[in-house]
């Protein structure tokens, strides 16, 4: 049975989505320009850009924009505003510093926009022109982040950057050791990596673990990839850096068995040969074995959605966002989304971590997690068709290694999902009880309980049919329905089994669900769920949302 912490879930969903959604701009706004004298400091040794001097306005007289972030590239050739090639190595969202949503009202402006942000991505050695580039977030941009270009400035003076690639003179530097058991996983302790140069600063760094079954000796090596542990910046000439290692997430668990346990110290560079773009400086072979025993099953996970229904035209990706949670009393250990062997529809999928706070991407494209007990994890899920297909119920897998896939609950963990070759409806839904837990409650055995449903049309303006429903369950409920005030939540239409209204592009109405009982309605969330579809002038559903429903 799901508890209330992923109906918490969808809430936190709830709250994210009304922060990034511009009110009045469903692409992205006219207006938007840059002023003032941008310039920047490049830090090769903290790996950071130091930027000041921006200011955004928005000038139009009707459009607030969505959230706005300021971008720095670096480019072979000046950036023309065309699609390029190019690297972002840095990028400061403009919440909640300068705003709680990082929005300009018609006529407002950020004024000489100051900042500190990590540097990341960098390209190869050379000397490139460098771009600031204001980005605004919106649900009809097709980027996997949904961040597009509004306005840019070159700046006058190019970056050189120069980077040594790999160096040789990186090394694991003190006692090494680990610790290993199931329950808690594998702790290293701290670990310090020195750079012995003179002359070289590194590049970014990151400590890899493997298991072999023999002892490594140098050169190609085989066996289990189990973790990597990031290295914050880069290490100057003779420095030395400090990893905390006490917690190791572990990932591509092997067999049980018996293994050795190497240190592998990696510098990203771009002659490197890898996927990752991460090769090896040097390691550290801890020559004991390490007795690998797989751990036991989490007891449960569980997963939501948000939200659960979207509608986008051939071509563009969707983006939701999802949540596991590791119920079970041990480490989740590999966990990743994939798409449920029940899924036939032509789509594919990526998901990326991401901080549950704030929807920011944490992670890279399709990288596993581990869980703690009771721990949970939001991630960014991208779906991109190719073909287009009617609405089809896609099913997800929420699993780890070492734990089952979470239960498919219809309207809590899977997704509406059409792709059109002509542009369509796509309305965003999600609903508030009263209680604030997404829980429907009926007062008794023949009281009425209500809820609300706010919207959004991402994509193109049509006649809307609001609906309800129980999803097929046989549920002793009445339910009727209006559309409401944004306001004051009055019905503004007539309550009854549907609502008919025009939802042009960037509307946001709002409706009051009315669930009447004739008899009781037990807690079973999976299964006792009040359904909310939207469907567009064809009759195909084009938004669909749900809440559980009970009496009490």
């Amino acid at each position: 049975m799901l508890g209330n912490s992923i109906l918490f879930t969808l809430l936190c969903g709830i709250i994210f989505l009304g922060g990034l959604v511009s009110p009045t701009a469903s692409a992205q706004t006219a207006g938007v320009s840059l002023a003032g004298t941008p310039s920047y400091t490049y830090d090769p040794i903290a790996q950071t850009v130091q930027f000041s001097g921006v200011t955004i306005q928005n000038s139009s007289a009707t459009q607030t924009t969505g959230t706005l972030r300021v971008e720095f590239w670096l480019t072979t050739t000046p950036y023309t505003g065309a699609t390029t090639n190019g690297s972002r190595i840095a990028a400061d969202v403009l919440a909640p510093s300068l705003s709680d949503t990082g929005q300009l009202a018609p006529g407002q402006s950020f004024t000489n926009i100051t900042a500190t942000v990590p540097a990341t991505a960098l390209p190869a050695e050379g000397t490139y022109s460098v771009s600031v580039v204001v980005s605004e977030f919106d649900f009809g941009c097709a980027s996997l982040d949904q961040f597009c270009v509004d306005t840019y400035q070159n700046l006058p003076n190019p970056l050189t950057l120069s980077n040594t690639g790999s160096n040789a003179a990186v090394q694991v530097f003190g006692f090494a050791y680990y610790n290993y058991t199931p329950a808690t996983g594998l702790d290293m302790g701290t670990v310090t990596l020195q750079n012995a140069s003179d002359t070289n600063v590194t590049a970014p760094l990151r400590l890899d673990v493997w298991l072999t079954t023999a002892p490594y000796a140098g050169g190609a090596i085989s066996g289990y990839h189990i973790a990597n542990v990031p290295v914050s910046g880069v290490i100057g000439t003779d420095g030395t850096v400090e990893i905390d290692a006490n917690t190791v997430a572990l990932s591509n668990l092997p067999p049980a068995g018996n293994y050795y346990v190497t240190q592998i110290v990696s510098e990203q560079t771009n002659a490197c040969g890898s996927a990752d773009g991460y090769c090896m400086d040097s390691y550290f072979d801890l020559s004991e074995q390490l007795a690998f025993d797989s751990p036991t099953s989490a007891t449960a996970l569980v997963a939501a959605v948000l939200p659960g229904s979207r509608s986008i035209q051939l071509g563009d990706t969707a983006t939701v966002f999802g949540t596991i949670i590791n119920a079970g009393t041990v480490p989740a250990i590999g966990c990743g989304v994939a798409l449920d062997a029940s899924t036939t529809a032509p789509v594919g999928i990526a998901y990326q971590s991401s901080d549950a706070a704030t929807n920011k991407v944490t992670g890279a494209q399709n990288v596993p997690v581990t869980l703690a007990p009771g721990a949970a994890q939001a991630f960014v899920l991208s779906l991109t068709p190719t073909t287009a297909f009617d609405p089809s119920i896609i099913d997800l897998s929420f699993a780890c290694q070492n734990a089952p896939a979470a239960s498919i609950v219809n309207g809590v963990n899977t997704i509406a999902l059409s792709s059109s070759t002509t542009p369509v409806p796509d309305v965003i839904s999600l609903i508030a009880t009263a209680s604030g837990d997404g829980i429907v409650d009926i007062p008794g055995t023949t009281g009425t309980g209500a809820f609300a449903v706010a919207s959004a049309n991402l994509g193109a303006s049509d006649t809307i049919t609001v609906s309800a429903d129980t999803g097929g369950a046989p549920l002793p409920v009445t339910i009727y329905l209006c559309q409401t005030n944004p306001t004051t939540g009055a019905c503004i239409s007539a309550v009854g089994a549907t609502a008919v209204t025009t939802i042009n592009t960037g509307d946001t109405p709002t409706f009051a669900i009315f669930v009447t009982a004739k008899a009781a309605v037990a807690f079973d969330p999976a299964n006792s769920r009040i359904f909310i579809r939207f469907s567009d002038s064809n009759g195909i559903v084009r938004g669909a949302s749900s809440g559980a429903v009970r009496t009490q």
